[in-house]
């Protein structure tokens, strides 16, 4: 691995294997339909050509030379950068990719969902670390959008449970709906809102608590990549604690690349 000239990144091969199957399946079935039922086959036609395109989305491999970047589809090149030419980096979490743009407003995006994310933007942190830095930032506020959106949410279940037309019958559904308006702002209390660096310590501001991390708790701080239930990939900052206890932060508005620069210098300065 030492000598290898290259590293390549591409999404699980379980993913790409279930995108062609599903392709398979909607053009067979959209083959067989659309002799039956016109309309029926168009609609998995029209699947069939989202798998499609899902699936060569799913064929990119993203290759790091000691030079560039290469984002290859089928073999071609899609798009080429010089580490040198990159003057900015962001992970939108909200799209799920890494967003890199160069001097000359080329753009490239990576997604997510490419196996092993987190250790492609370390090999590009090692290649350009003045990009990830938080220029003396220590203070950073989480985005509201989820909070928002859970909030407005919350107040819809609510108005569902008090004002939806009821026949007697149902009430449990009633109440059903109303834990669910209840459970949002419930979630909510265990949100960070705010991370503060100092110079032993950082605190976590939650809605109505503040919590702080010593330095000497902290076993180790990384940026990993979390699987979700049904394959979702997404990036999170872990912070082990000397108990084995994990902290999970993401969503910062100031970016949550600079965020953990920031936290990795702040742990390893004495």
């Amino acid at each position: 691995m030492k000598n290898q000239p290259y590293i390549i990144y591409r999404f699980a091969g379980i993913t790409r294997f279930w995108m062609y199957l599903g392709s398979l399946l909607f053009l067979f079935g959209g083959s067989i339909a659309v002799f039956q039922e016109f309309l029926i086959g168009l609609i998995l036609f029209a699947f069939a050509s989202f798998s499609i395109w899902m699936a060569i989305e799913t064929s990119t491999k993203i290759i790091i030379t000691p030079k560039n970047i290469k984002r290859e589809k089928h073999l071609f090149t899609d798009r080429k950068i010089n580490f040198q030419s990159i003057v900015s980096i962001y992970h939108n979490r909200l799209m799920s990719r890494l967003e890199i743009r160069t001097n000359q407003n080329e753009k490239l995006y990576l997604p997510n969902q490419l196996e092993n994310f987190h250790f492609l933007i370390e090999t590009i942190r090692k290649k350009r670390p003045d990009l990830f830095s938080a220029d003396g930032l220590n203070h950073f506020h989480r985005s509201k959008f989820i909070t928002y959106l859970m909030i407005v949410f919350g107040l819809m279940m609510l108005g569902f449970g008090l004002f939806l037309p009821s026949n007697g019958d149902d009430l449990w559904a009633r109440f059903i709906i109303l834990g669910f308006a209840l459970l949002c702002p419930f979630a909510l209390l265990f949100e960070v809102q705010e991370l503060i660096i100092k110079n032993d310590h950082f605190t976590l501001k939650y809605p109505f608590r503040l919590k702080h991390i010593s330095k000497k708790d902290i076993s180790e701080i990384t940026l990993e990549q979390e699987v979700g239930r049904y394959g979702a990939r997404t990036i999170l900052i872990y912070i082990l604690l000397i108990n084995n206890k994990k902290i999970k932060l993401g969503g910062f508005l100031e970016g949550d690349l600079k965020v953990n620069a920031s936290l990795q210098k702040w742990n390893s300065e004495n």
